[in-house]
């Protein structure tokens, strides 16, 4: 039996300064909304059980995701045994607890106050969506988009499954006057986007999901919950003074995966050839995070991957001149995924300046002719393959096959300077095959 906490108690007083914190912001926030959107039901420290009780648990066996615990109860009433938490612990208020539990009174009443409060909180949500009168609410075959359902009496899923259509910061609540039934077989569906983190059941009595029901959200009731045999949970059975029954498959706290790309902001401009450092923001929740991916797609079929497992996510996109689209993409260690919101950026040729696009790639410079860009480099309509380097028309290094790097710009051209004999060039425009240049050093022409 264990007797220290790994969360630790220090956490708990931080944890209910900032939660309240919160609350008084969320409140703030609903009250200037005039009630819409709903924000999420703060659950405080419930927040990490996926089974929180007033009296006993018991189970048939499945697997766990996520802490659990009972309180005020003894620990001997706990049912679980330490092979079904997959990812979580057991908390107990006394050493009687299952083999492996920890024993932390003081959490597990913070845990249940905190339930409470998050009970009463979704109870008190007012200006419902809809309203469903007693005795009975029927959920089945509904597509229901975000907001505040109530049900006067009990809610019934039994003729069909409930699809909740909507985002991912969209929140559904659920206020039932009396009991949440749960026929056979009948599935919560998310779809759009929508989270099972963002969806709260408020039961006056019981929660009861049938055999091999598959349900999402969290459900806070006042007396007991029963998961029954085959069913799956995403996300919470919480009584507040009554059992949890888990006869299910599994129970897992609501997924939580989100990626961000942090840098660099939607819109920004880069000149080639200057790498592009790429940082992204990636968490997981209860699974850990396994793998984060960056694609950057574009020019002339450009897909760049880069992967990596270790945080902080950072990559480093070797740029290629031409408008992109970079999208990043979270693994969690059970293979579940999110993709981030998409990041448009453009890096620029310093010879894309000022040029005026043309049909089949090609674009024209009053000063410079016709190019076709080609990645970094440029194939010129009279020079053949060029490598420009710089960051504006009038500062630009050029590599080319024959003279190697030469310099010019907007306000010079057609002169040009070669590096490797120091020597200024004149170019007579429009040859090509061969290409004409004065050499103002030896004061003749020659042939490229």
């Amino acid at each position: 039996m264990k007797t220290d906490n790994p969360r630790g108690h220090q956490e708990h007083g931080t944890r209910r300064i900032f939660m309240g914190l919160v609350c008084t912001v969320a409140m703030a926030a609903v009250a200037a909304r005039g009630g819409y959107p709903e924000l999420p039901v703060n659950l405080g420290e419930a927040a990490h059980f996926t089974i929180l009780s007033g009296a006993a648990i018991t189970s048939a066996g499945g697997d766990l995701y996520g802490d659990a615990g009972a309180s005020p109860i003894t620990g001997a009433a706990i049912g679980l045994i330490p092979s079904q938490m997959k990812d979580g612990i057991i908390y107990a208020v006394d050493a009687f607890g299952p083999a492996g539990s920890v024993i932390d009174p003081t959490m597990l009443g913070i845990a249940k106050g905190d339930l409470t409060t998050a009970f009463n909180d979704a109870a008190g949500r007012t200006t419902p969506t809809a309203t469903y009168a007693a005795p009975a609410g029927e959920l089945g075959g509904l597509t229901l988009a975000p907001g505040l359902y109530k049900f006067d009496g009990t809610a019934e899923l039994s003729i069909g499954d409930l699809t909740l259509a909507g985002g991912a910061n969209d929140v559904w609540i659920f206020q039932i006057a009396t009991a949440l039934n749960v026929g056979t077989y009948r599935k919560v569906l998310l779809s759009g986007g929508a989270l099972a983190k963002n969806v709260f059941w408020q039961v006056g009595s019981s929660a009861t999901l049938g055999t091999y029901s598959d349900f999402k959200g969290t459900i806070m009731a006042d007396q007991q919950v029963v998961l029954g045999v085959g069913s799956k949970l995403e996300g919470r059975a919480l009584a507040r003074i009554a059992q949890v029954v888990f006869d299910g498959v599994s129970a897992t706290l609501p997924l939580d995966l989100q990626v961000t790309i942090v840098s660099p902001p939607n819109g920004a401009q880069f000149w080639a050839p200057t790498p592009v450092d790429v940082l992204v923001s990636a968490t997981s929740s209860p699974y850990p995070v396994s793998t984060v991916q960056l694609s950057i797609v574009g020019y002339l079929g450009t897909n760049w991957v880069g992967t990596t497992s270790t945080a902080p996510y950072q990559f480093v996109w070797p740029s290629i001149p031409g408008d992109y689209v970079l999208t990043a993409i979270v693994w969690d260690t059970e293979d579940n995924t999110a993709t981030s919101l998409p990041v448009t950026i453009t890096v620029i040729s310093p010879l894309w300046v000022d040029a005026v696009p043309l049909p089949g790639g090609w674009r024209w410079l009053s000063w410079f002719g016709f190019f076709e860009e080609d990645g970094y480099w440029i194939w010129h309509y009279d020079h053949g393959w060029m490598y420009p380097v710089g960051t504006t028309t009038e500062d630009i290094l050029f590599y080319t096959g024959d003279m190697e790097w030469i310099w010019s710009s907007g306000s010079v051209y057609p002169w040009i300077y070669r590096f490797s004999d120091s020597t200024w060039l004149w170019y007579l425009r429009d040859s090509a095959a061969p290409r004409w240049f004065y050499n103002a050093t030896t004061e003749s022409w020659e042939m490229h």
